[in-house]
């Protein structure tokens, strides 16, 4: 089954493939542009069906995750509109 044109279910994925998911969605969705919490999560909602909102301290680790894995992303600031940019 592929999930191309569908919208995942949060109820069909598990604890670790969703939170996988939600961070492979911040990381695409930073790749087109620089985003503020408020908009990952609008990003989040609309890619995954059923999603749930997500606290901005649950964004701060999955933008920690993405820089652990060599992700640079600046911190949001009143130089950047108080948006994440990813870097490189």
């Amino acid at each position: 089954m592929t999930l191309q044109n569908k919208k995942p279910n949060s109820k069909n994925l598990d604890n670790i493939s969703i939170t996988a998911f939600r961070i492979l969605a911040i990381l695409n969705s930073l790749l087109k542009e620089p985003l503020s919490e408020d908009e990952i999560n609008q990003k989040i909602q609309e890619n995954i069906e059923g999603a749930r909102s997500l606290s901005n301290d649950t964004i701060c680790i999955y933008i920690n995750t993405l820089r652990s894995i060599g992700c640079e992303i600046s911190r949001p600031s009143k130089n950047n509109d108080y948006r994440y940019v990813l870097k490189s």
